[in-house]
């Protein structure tokens, strides 16, 4: 059943988030930490994307345009629907600073550690599909 919805849930989104998203499930559970632990704990979720590239490709044909194109190809949810959906209550940003997004992102998860905002971190780094 879970795995049903996981597949229902991603499905709406772009390839790069998706990725993003498959990659971030599987963490919590190689490291031997029960997702229902991490529900409701002080994890922040801090991202670093510019890089728009899929849903450039994606607009060049509007006829065919996929029905979630607008909500699934935001980069700028990336933080926010992971940490809905896992229910985390830490910080959740989406850093977009160019090039240094994802350096930025890591200093201010390590800030968030340090200040006690967090107490576990999910940080990701842009990705560029060629």
């Amino acid at each position: 059943m879970v795995g049903a919805f996981i597949k229902s849930f991603f499905f709406i989104l772009e390839r790069k988030v998706h990725q993003f998203y498959s990659y971030i499930w599987a963490k919590p559970l190689a490291a031997g930490i029960p997702l229902d632990q991490v529900a409701g704990s002080k994890t922040g979720v801090y991202t670093g994307s510019f890089a728009d590239d899929y849903k450039m490709m994606m607009i060049r044909d509007l006829e065919a345009l996929p029905k979630y194109a607008a909500t699934g190809g935001a980069m700028t949810l990336l933080a926010n629907r992971l940490s809905w959906f896992f229910k985390l209550g830490g910080p959740s940003v989406n850093l977009d600073t160019a090039c240094s997004s994802s350096m930025i992102a890591l200093d201010i998860a390590c800030q968030g550690l340090r200040n006690g905002e967090s107490t576990m971190v999910r940080f990701w780094t842009n990705l560029d599909i060629a």
